[in-house]
């Protein structure tokens, strides 16, 4: 016993080991599937912005060549308008001259009208001060013109610069297209991340699931080391109560091969298969007693005189002589059963169910017999022969199909064999009084069809209307 107890316990302290590795193991597995899932959130955004850089980088390409292409005629077009400038400007400074020249005779002029008059002489006074203005401002614009052509060789420098420049533009742009990744490798890395998101995921379950066994495995091991434990102490106990000699028992070998007898009771006991099937026999006999007095009586013909009183009395006129009739055969079926040595646990009985099972039977056919005319007395022998197969008298009704069981719980055949059983063998006890009720609501039914059923009467004259016995419209 001590050594499987040391094994268990050593299976549980590796197993409690071992879940804890299993638990580090889920976390770094939780780490990895929670950074391949940041990794796989954040690759479309890489994969997208690489595409949109190599976009800008093609088409800043285009519009530096374009750049170029602009700078280069603006940088000719500006060179030519300095050099138109600097003509014009040089022709402004000969012009200024030539005016400063003509603005010196003009005041030489000036001081000879002088003499003449007055008015002409304030006259040149105001054209000599325009003169030295103009003359002022000649060399103004002779000095602008010439800084104008030093800004303009500056500016020319200046494009000459910007274009290198774009040059250099260029040939980088064309170094970091040539170096960006292509979009199938993107298309490769952004596949591969979601496979390593979904593989981390996976590895993460299945940690989960690992520590959960391991748990399993935990808790297993320590029932598995209190059993040990108690079957240590039992086989222990064991060992301490087992005598160490047996006392050989005294007494008969055959006495002790039968100690013991085995006592059978029979609950309502037949003795044969004849009384076995006698309340059968009874039951169909009674229906077939009652089936009969409608091909004795006619049970639909009624005087011209009946036409006056009430339902009632008609359907009493119409059962006095058949209720005599199967009631006075219900006595002789009783009596002719008794002869043949057929038991009666209650007498009483079994005398009360024939005649009630008779009545039953008749006024269920009657309400037939008005209901439907005369083809009522053809549906109480096909009832009759339903009746055989689903009453459960010959065989167990549960060996019937499924129809036949369903009859068997509504039909009045099966309450008289069953009240007939009870009464003549003691079977089914304290459920006499359940079949009786249930056949008088068979024949309370029976009873108000025919009271409700008017129609099937036929009348015939009083003097006609002589015998019983049945008629062609009977």
């Amino acid at each position: 016993g001590t050594p499987a107890a040391t094994g268990a316990t050593n299976l549980q302290t590796g197993a409690t080991q071992l879940a804890g590795g299993l638990g580090q193991a889920q976390t770094a597995a939780q780490t990895a599937s929670s950074g391949a899932q940041q990794l796989a959130t954040q690759l479309p955004g890489l994969v997208s912005g690489l595409g949109d850089l190599q976009s800008g980088a093609t088409q800043l390409q285009a519009g530096a060549d374009k750049l170029q292409a602009g700078l280069t005629s603006g940088s000719k077009s500006l060179q030519d308008g300095a050099t138109q400038v600097q003509s014009g400007a040089q022709k402004l400074a000969q012009g200024a001259a030539s005016a400063q020249a003509g603005a010196q005779k003009a005041v030489t002029g000036a001081q000879q009208l002088a003499q003449g008059s007055r008015q002409v002489q304030s006259g040149a006074q105001s054209l000599q001060t325009g003169a030295r203005s103009l003359a002022d401002n000649t060399r103004k614009a002779a000095q602008g013109a010439q800084t104008l052509a030093g800004g303009a060789k500056d500016f020319q420098a200046g494009v000459n610069t910007l274009a290198d420049g774009n040059e250099k533009i260029k040939a980088a742009l064309g170094q970091i297209t040539t170096k960006l990744p292509a979009q199938k490798d993107l298309n490769s890395l952004n596949s591969g991340g979601k496979t390593l998101a979904s593989s981390a995921r996976q590895l993460a379950d299945g940690a989960a699931s690992l520590e959960s066994g391991t748990r399993t495995l935990k808790n297993g091991t320590g029932d598995l080391l209190d059993g040990a434990q108690k079957l240590t102490d039992g086989l222990n106990e064991l060992h301490d109560k087992v005598p160490a000699s047996i006392e050989q028992l005294g007494g008969d070998p055959t006495g002790l091969a039968e100690s013991v007898q085995v006592r059978t009771t029979n609950f309502a006991d037949v003795p044969n298969n004849g009384n076995a099937f006698a309340p059968y026999f009874i039951a169909l006999a009674l229906w077939v007693g009652a089936t009969m007095t409608t091909f004795i009586f006619p049970y639909l013909l009624l005087p011209e005189s009946g036409r006056q009183t009430r339902q009632a009395a008609r359907v009493a006129r119409k059962l006095t002589q058949p209720l005599l009739i199967v009631l006075g055969q219900a006595i002789i079926v009783v009596i002719g059963v008794r002869l043949m040595g057929v038991q009666f646990a209650t007498p009483g009985q079994v005398i009360l169910t024939t005649l009630a099972g008779s009545v039953t039977f008749l006024l269920v056919i009657l309400a037939l017999n008005l209901l439907i005319g005369p083809a009522g007395r053809i549906l109480a022998l096909v009832l009759l022969i339903v009746q055989l197969a689903a009453s459960g008298g010959s065989y167990p009704v549960e060996l019937s199909n499924p129809f036949f069981q369903t009859l068997h719980n509504v039909i009045p055949v099966t309450d008289v064999i069953n009240a007939l059983r009870h009464a003549m063998f003691g079977a089914f006890e304290g459920q006499y009084w359940t079949f009786m009720g249930r056949m008088g609501v068979v024949a309370l039914i029976s009873l108000t069809v025919a009271l409700l059923s008017r129609r099937r009467w036929v009348y015939t004259d009083d003097r006609n209307f002589r015998s019983p016995i049945i008629t062609d419209v009977g």
